[in-house]
């Protein structure tokens, strides 16, 4: 039978987990804020590709651990700072903690101090959607946008809400436009390639993972995409090739290991070799090393593997 995508995968794309939704928090401060800026009709304001130049010099080293190492800071602390670039860091080490009415205190303090910039709208954007008030993060994050036009992270952030809404031909534009305008934006590309797996387009859903992996070879909801795809196209080597760099980098993940005993046992039909994959998975949960719930009856899955491999055990005995 051939092999069904998994439906926690278009779940996902609906509905965001809460890693997707924080890497897109955390991304203000790591994309280097693009278009900070005051009005351009001030002769005495600093244009977009300046912050931006300005801040990438002083923010390049700065990893996401450090960044999310913080405190989210008190109220007081909040109306007392005057610098952009520290409330924005602030709203990062908030949503990392889901203080979210931190956050909201945030970009309306960031709209104060700087009323041109996108970052108070944007930030007041996500408070909201964490709220479920869409129609006002839809709002908001358009006000950021007209602020801010060519930033892709605020089209992303846009085409998130629009497909919340449940409007996902429009919320698609955005998301593509964000990852034509800033390719460096692996949300944008892991998205695109969820959704091209749930419409079953395997070309361009593995050309969107593919862009992703890129920008970090590890991430897991990558590879995990792409390997779906090799697997209904039942490319079996390459999927094996992405399911194996998967469980070497998160070996808890129950995913990877059902993924590769299914490319043995159904599409390379090895009965022999998904058996011992049965055996070893069945082991790693006794020991509680591996995440999740199983969703078979592993015992009863290897018994009925030993019988039908007892008709060659030499072969089973190869293996081992």
């Amino acid at each position: 039978m051939k092999y069904k995508i998994n439906h926690i995968t278009s779940k996902k794309i609906i509905k965001f987990s809460r890693h997707a939704v924080f890497s897109l928090l955390l991304a203000p401060v790591l994309m280097l804020l693009i278009g900070c800026s005051t009005s351009s009709s001030d002769k005495n304001s600093y244009s977009i590709k300046e912050i931006n130049r300005k801040f990438a010099s002083e923010m390049s080293s700065v990893s996401a651990e450090k960044i999310t190492a913080g405190q989210c800071p008190q109220s007081h602390k909040i109306q007392q700072e005057i610098k952009w670039k520290s409330l924005v860091t602030f709203a990062n080490h908030c949503i990392a903690q889901q203080q979210w009415l931190n956050v909201e205190m945030i970009g309306e303090r960031l709209n104060e101090l700087e009323p041109a910039a996108p970052w108070g709208s944007y930030f007041l954007s996500l408070s909201a959607e964490n709220k479920n008030f869409k129609e006002r993060a839809l709002w908001m994050i358009d006000l950021a946008i007209k602020k801010s036009p060519d930033t892709a992270l605020l089209k992303y952030q846009k085409g998130r809400i629009l497909w919340s809404l449940e409007f996902y031909k429009d919320a698609i534009i955005e998301i593509k436009k964000a990852a034509q305008t800033d390719k460096n934006l692996k949300d944008a590309h892991v998205f695109l390639g969820q959704v091209y797996l749930r419409e079953l387009n395997f070309k361009e859903s593995i050309k969107s993972f593919e862009n992703a992996l890129l920008l970090d070879v590890r991430d897991k909801d990558s590879l995990t995409g792409i390997a779906s795809c090799y697997i209904e196209l039942e490319k079996s080597e390459n999927a094996l090739s992405y399911i194996e760099k998967g469980i070497s980098s998160y070996p808890r993940s129950l995913d990877f290991r059902l993924h590769e005993i299914y490319v043995y046992e159904n599409i390379q039909r090895q009965n022999e070799i998904a058996l011992l994959k049965y055996k070893q998975l069945l082991n790693l949960v006794a020991q509680k090393k591996i995440d999740g719930i199983v969703p078979l009856n592993l015992e009863l899955k290897i018994k009925t593997l030993e019988n039908s491999v007892q008709k060659n055990p030499s072969k089973l005995a190869q293996q081992q």
